[in-house]
């Protein structure tokens, strides 16, 4: 609010120590960052990425006990499909899972 209202412009480090930004890196590392950020997003499990953006999304417009509601039936969901069971057993196995979407 105090910079919507005052008009200020603060840098990067400003903004993350209120919250604004998650890191700050130098200029020279931004695309090697990215890059990493975007490829730990790309190994996440996609169903489980999907459940979780859809959940991000629709519960801001729902009240909380909908939002927590909402939130419970898609764990089900993700839980019950063969990524869930993909993700689990690699893991008991030590390897990387392999991603089918399903």
């Amino acid at each position: 609010m105090e910079l919507l209202l005052t008009g200020e412009r603060i840098d990067a480090s400003r903004a993350k120590e209120i919250g604004l930004a998650g890191w700050v890196v130098p200029h020279d590392q931004l695309m090697v960052e990215a890059r990493s950020l975007a490829d730990r997003l790309l190994a996440a499990a996609p169903l489980a990425a999907r459940a979780t953006k859809e959940v991000a999304v629709r519960s801001q417009s729902l009240g909380p006990v909908d939002a927590i509601r909402f939130g419970e039936t898609m764990r089900i969901v993700a839980a019950a499909t063969d990524d869930a069971r993909e993700g689990r057993l690699a893991t008991g196995e030590g390897r990387e899972p392999r991603w089918r979407a399903r």
